[in-house]
């Protein structure tokens, strides 16, 4: 993790993050049932802080999406916090990881699960998939000559324009504009309704846009990012310049959780 002052959120960098990718990809694909306990073992240490503010902003007949969903860590827990008068609805695009997200999810009733990417659209989209990582495929060519699959879109104002949201948590590697583009409508009609955003500048780079604009828009859509801390367990203002934007653009590794909901008076 690079230094940073305390008046800054300190971006969250694993420090031997090829390692653990491909211990974690190995246990994945050749020892899954120790994976899937590991790693929601894992989601829970890391983003307890983030979970926390989940839980103040969400309770009992809540309705939440998990867009960006792989194997259902997040819609789990959830899935718990809104009980079975709430609703998760988890999008997943991935084959493997939308089939194993159904068979973690399909005991809980709350839980409703498609297998579908999420965009500014509805309709075709490419899935540009990792060989090496089942949590960086992407809806982007990132010209790295990945294989790619066609693939079905979804844009939320298609689902959900006129219903009830309270939270949305998007995590998909970068494409968060183009989400945030096809739920317009769905925002506007939820003044309430809070954002749990990842912003991985390197991806959004790779997606054609900068962790600069993803910020903007969320702004001009009416709400108020802040940068979730998990170190300090608090919530700063964003006040990178634009050479530290730049050079977390060239950094793979560095990202951080973005907590966002509207301006108050």
């Amino acid at each position: 993790m690079g230094p940073q002052n305390d008046q800054k959120q300190p971006p969250r960098e694993s420090e031997s993050p090829e390692r653990a990718n491909r211990v974690g990809e190995w246990l994945f694909h050749n020892c899954y049932g120790l994976y899937r306990p590991a790693y929601h073992l894992y989601k829970r240490y890391t983003d307890r802080f983030g979970l926390k503010l989940v839980r103040s902003a969400i309770g009992k007949g809540s309705v939440v999406l998990d867009v960006g969903a792989n194997i259902g860590v997040f819609s789990v827990l959830f899935s718990d916090a809104v009980g079975p008068q709430g609703s998760v609805h988890a999008f997943e695009p991935d084959a493997l990881n939308f089939q194993r997200l159904r068979r973690r999810t399909q005991k809980r009733e709350n839980i409703r699960v498609y297998p579908l990417a999420v965009s500014d659209r509805s309709g075709p989209l490419r899935l540009y998939k990792s060989a090496s990582l089942n949590v960086d495929h992407r809806t982007y060519d990132d010209g790295s000559g990945r294989e790619a699959v066609e693939i079905e879109a979804i844009a939320i104002d298609d689902l959900f324009g006129k219903r009830s949201v309270d939270l949305i948590k998007m995590d998909i590697q970068g494409f968060e504009c183009q989400a945030l583009a096809g739920m317009r409508e769905t925002l506007g009609n939820n003044p309430d309704v809070v954002l749990y955003i990842e912003c991985w500048p390197y991806g959004l780079k790779k997606a054609g846009v900068s962790g600069e604009e993803l910020l903007n828009l969320i702004s001009v859509l009416g709400f108020q990012p802040k940068v979730i801390d998990p170190r300090h367990r608090r919530l700063n203002d964003i006040r990178f310049t634009r050479s530290e934007w730049e050079r977390h653009e060239t950094q793979p590794s560095v990202y951080f959780d973005l907590w966002c909901r509207r301006h108050t008076p």
